[in-house]
């Protein structure tokens, strides 16, 4: 297991946002990829605590999918925060 991204800043976290949460694309901008894990990969896990609107796992899977454009990448979160059905788009 490596930790192939890393923050550039600390951020607020996002259950703090009180509804105004990070977008990906937000979240991006504050991260960056490891240097010295360039080597090829055959496939990436991306570990989240709790999946709740998908931007940090969508963020670390636009980093990495730039970096790695033809790995496979899989998720794993350990709780799901449930959304009425209106937001099941999100993720």
């Amino acid at each position: 297991m490596r930790e192939l991204v890393v923050a550039r800043e600390s951020i607020r976290a996002s259950h703090f946002s009180a509804g105004n949460r990070p977008t990906p694309q937000e979240l991006t901008q504050h991260r960056e990829l490891r240097r010295g894990h360039e080597e090829s990969h055959r496939g990436l896990i991306i570990f989240d605590d709790v999946l709740t609107m998908g931007a940090h796992f969508r963020a670390m899977h636009g980093i990495l999918t730039q970096a790695f454009p033809h790995v496979p990448m899989y998720g794993i979160f350990v709780a799901l925060a449930r959304w009425p059905e209106a937001a099941d788009d999100r993720i």
